[in-house]
Formats: C-alpha cells, sequence, structure tokens
C-alpha cells in the first residue's frame, strides 16, 4: 500500500532564489515564504492551488483578508470571481508549476508566487514600501499575514486530501494515516479536517461519558480534553476494512502507558466512518473489534484472524 506523505506546514523570511526569481520586485523591503510538504503538491497547477489557497478558505476568513487588503494596505483589487484575477489580484504571469499576481497602492507595491514542485507547495510575499508610512503600518500587519497564510495554506491541503468520496478501500487507507498520524501528533484541526461540518460522531456506547458529538468544534473540544488526562495516548491502525460503499472499519490499538512503569494499557479501538459528498458525515466507535465489525455487517470472526500492526493479517 502506497503512502502519502503526511502534509506538513512552515513559515520563514528566507525565500530561495529559484522562487525569488519568479518575483518582478528587485529590491522587496519584505518578503517571506510560507510552504507545505506533500505527496499531493504536484497534482494540481501552481493557479489551481493559489485559487485554493486564496478563494477556498472560510467565507469570514476570505471575507476579513479582502477588507484589510482594501483598507488597512489601500491595495487596488479587481473581481474577486474572474479568470484574470485570483481573490482580487491580477494575475501578472503563469505557468503550469508557478503564477505571480500582484497588486498595489498608494503606499505599496506587492505580489504573491505560487510555485509547485513534486513535493512542496510554496507561496512568497514580496512587498515594497512606496511610502514612508508602509513602514509603520505593515510590521504589525505582518504578524496576522503569518497566522493568515499558515490557516489558509493548512485548509487549502486539508480540503484537497478531504476529496475522498467513493474512495477504493487503498484510497481510504491512505487519507486514514494522514488522519492518525496528524491525530498522534496532536494536529487536531488537521486530523478533523476531514469531517463534514455537521458530521455526527458517537464515541463508544460502553464508555462511562459516552457522547454524541455534533460538528468539528465539539469533536476537536472533546479531544483535547482528553488529551489533558491522557497525555501520552496513542494509536496505531492494524487493519482496515470496507462494508459497504462510503462505508469503512478501521481496526486500531490504543496505547497510554501504565502507572508506576508498569505495562503499557493497550486498547481495541474499531472506528465505522460513512462517507457522503466527500466528507466524513458520522463516526461510530466501538471498544471492542469484534462489536465494530458486527455493528457494520462485516465478519466479526475477522478480528479473530491474527491481525498484527503492520494493516495485514498473520
Amino acid at each position: 500500500m502506497r503512502r502519502e506523505r503526511v502534509p506538513s506546514f512552515a513559515w520563514q523570511r528566507d525565500v530561495p532564489e529559484s522562487i525569488r526569481s519568479l518575483s518582478d520586485l528587485a529590491n522587496p523591503d519584505y518578503l517571506d515564504l510560507f510552504t507545505a510538504t506533500t505527496n499531493e503538491a504536484s497534482g494540481k497547477p501552481a493557479e489551481d492551488w493559489a485559487r485554493a489557497v486564496l478563494e477556498g478558505g472560510p467565507g469570514y476568513l476570505r471575507l476579513g483578508v479582502f477588507v484589510a487588503q482594501r483598507l488597512v494596505l489601500g491595495l487596488r483589487l479587481g473581481p474577486r470571481r474572474s479568470p484574470d484575477y485570483i481573490h482580487g489580484w491580477k494575475i501578472a504571469k503563469r505557468d503550469h508549476s508557478w503564477i505571480r499576481i500582484e497588486g498595489a497602492s498608494w503606499m505599496v507595491t506587492t505580489c504573491l508566487v505560487f510555485k509547485v514542485d513534486e513535493a512542496r507547495l510554496s507561496m512568497a510575499t514580496f512587498i515594497c514600501y512606496d511610502r514612508w508610512m508602509a513602514a509603520l503600518v505593515w510590521p504589525p500587519v505582518s504578524i496576522v499575514h503569518r497566522k493568515v497564510g499558515l490557516a489558509l495554506m493548512r485548509r487549502a491541503l486539508m480540503n484537497d486530501l478531504a476529496a475522498i468520496a467513493n474512495l477504493t478501500l487503498d484510497q481510504f487507507k491512505d487519507a486514514y494515516l494522514i488522519f492518525l498520524a496528524a491525530f498522534n501528533r496532536r494536529d487536531l484541526v488537521t486530523a478533523f479536517a476531514v469531517l463534514a461540518p455537521n458530521c455526527e460522531f458517537r464515541t463508544p456506547p460502553d464508555m462511562p461519558d459516552h457522547q454524541v458529538l455534533v460538528g468539528r468544534e465539539q469533536v476537536i473540544a472533546f479531544f483535547e480534553q482528553a488529551f489533558e488526562v491522557l497525555r501520552d495516548w496513542h494509536i496505531d491502525s492494524v487493519h482496515i476494512l470496507q462494508a459497504a460503499d462510503d462505508v469503512f472499519v478501521a481496526l486500531d490499538q490504543g496505547r497510554v502507558s501504565g502507572r508506576s512503569g508498569d505495562a503499557p494499557t493497550v486498547q481495541e479501538i474499531a472506528t465505522v466512518s460513512e462517507l457522503r459528498d466527500s466528507m466524513v458525515i458520522r463516526v461510530q466507535q466501538y471498544t471492542s473489534w469484534e462489536e465494530g465489525l458486527r455493528a457494520s455487517g462485516l465478519d466479526p470472526s475477522i478480528s479473530a484472524d491474527g491481525l498484527n500492526p503492520s494493516g495485514e493479517t498473520g
């Protein structure tokens, strides 16, 4: 089974020459670089990624960015939806692997460069101060710029990974392993980006605090609280099966350290996920593989077939 690289995101001030050369601003007063490392990057042209980042975020965030650019920086932006513009930024030059978009105001000249490589998506910012006031206005704005830029990059990549309608079993395995890696490193926003806004997430029915969670925010809040108690809780994927069209069952093992040097506690977990319209709409968890298999209509004897943490039957 092919495993996709888990997306990672970073920001830095240094911009490599291979990207700087794509800007037409020779001596910018400010420049920075956002990167997302993932095997998914080369699957789309740079223009599609630029639109996904700038036009594909939540409506409130896109509106906030647009208002800040117009009112704070005074950028003269074009139409937000146009083949010649991307969220109001004019397309200056483009190729399959990169695109440059530009904006200007009475105090700054700026451009964004998006570049895709085999396993990396990059977004570089270049700003020239045309008036002295820009040197006072931009530094505090740049703090928000960095946070928003990372959020938009993360949302674009995770939305792309969330397009998982009508998956084959192998495709679901890849997506689930990406989720699990993010979950284990406590990046819950990335992990649960695949949930539909009104997803119903049911915790195991035999747990004392059994809950029915609705929406990403409730799910994320629940696991944030759980991690405060089970700080080293870790989940390993053992086996993944398909129960029906868009219904998959993940058989996992949860591990948490024992007290006073005792052996770790190991718990079976079965997660049944139902997909619709490219998102996960319903999740039901169980504290035994047999129960999860039976509930999803699969043969519960599979749980006794010598499964091992490699994800294959022995």
